[in-house]
């Protein structure tokens, strides 16, 4: 499910400016509007999607999914301990504030490595278009 779908479903009967009041003013109506209604190109912001998961009420991990979705990433194999960033797995001895899953980085870490995932992912893919057209350079060269 992407991000849109996961709003739209979890929004049930209340309003945009509901959710984003139960968002703790983490993230606009208008935001909340606009990505339901248009999808986004570039991963969302830590503070966008914690207030997206506190509005409808769940895990960050499962905002952060559901938005790595919306960008094209297939998160279907991902089991919840692989959603974790390989290095924030260095920092379980620090402690956890989720007390259902001891020792999970915060949702701000998770965020950082999908953005970064989601980031590295489109430009794999636009080599691969520009590879599989025949312009290796990733853009359109002027003859002379």
């Amino acid at each position: 499910m992407n991000l849109q779908e996961l709003i739209l479903h979890r929004k049930g009967d209340r309003s945009y400016p509901q959710l984003a009041t139960a968002a703790g003013g983490a993230v606009t109506s208008r935001t909340l509007q606009s990505i339901t209604k248009d999808g986004f190109t570039r991963f969302p912001d830590a503070a966008t999607l914690t207030g997206i998961a506190k509005a409808l009420g769940l895990q960050a991990r499962d905002v952060v999914l559901a938005a790595a979705t919306t960008l094209g990433i297939d998160v279907d194999d991902v089991c919840s301990t692989d959603a974790i960033h390989p290095g924030a797995r260095e920092i379980d001895d620090l402690g956890s504030t989720d007390p259902v899953r001891p020792g999970t980085p915060e949702p701000e870490e998770q965020i950082y490595y999908w953005r970064n995932h989601a980031e590295h992912y489109k430009a794999r893919a636009m080599v691969a278009t520009a590879t599989a057209t025949g312009n290796r350079g990733g853009h359109a060269h002027a003859r002379r």
